[in-house]
């Protein structure tokens, strides 16, 4: 073999490679997106690390569904340590946990009033009862309805 070139390794070898095991978490040691989640490349595209652990374990992740971490290390690729759930589960969890990323005085509507809304929507309440209710347009109900706003913690 020529000097400098190597077998290419099968993306799961090659995802391994960048993990230190413990008893606790798994740390991913290679690139980490700004916000600290590891990443990987794989045919041009950037994958989260935690999620192609899930889907290396476990399978395919449902459509529309998130992966959590128990342990709250978004380097953690551990699969004992990781969960699926809904945008309102993560919300739920991220509530539960006090990771409010967001406080801001100016909001008109804060975890707990979205958490509800999410609710009575689930319960099929109407997008402008609720909007006059919470004193928002029936277009910002919408978005909370679809993720675009408030789709995190």
């Amino acid at each position: 073999m020529p000097k400098g070139v190597y077998p290419r390794l099968l993306f799961e070898e090659r995802f391994w490679l960048h993990v230190i095991k413990s008893d606790g978490c798994w740390v991913w040691k290679g690139a980490l997106t700004k916000d600290g989640y590891g990443c990987i490349e794989r045919n041009t595209r950037l994958l989260r690390t935690h999620r192609v652990s899930w889907e290396l374990t476990n399978g395919t992740i449902p459509e529309g569904l998130l992966v959590m971490h128990h342990c709250d290390n978004r380097p953690c690729v551990n699969p004992d340590h990781l969960f699926i759930g809904t945008v309102g589960d993560n919300n739920r969890d991220c509530l539960r946990k006090g990771r409010h990323r967001y406080i801001l005085p100016n909001l008109k509507l804060n975890i707990q009033q979205v958490m509800q809304i999410r609710e009575a929507l689930t319960r099929g309440e109407s997008q402008k009862v609720l909007a006059s209710h919470y004193g928002v347009t029936a277009g910002h109900i919408h978005r909370i309805k679809t993720g675009k706003k408030w789709g995190s913690c």
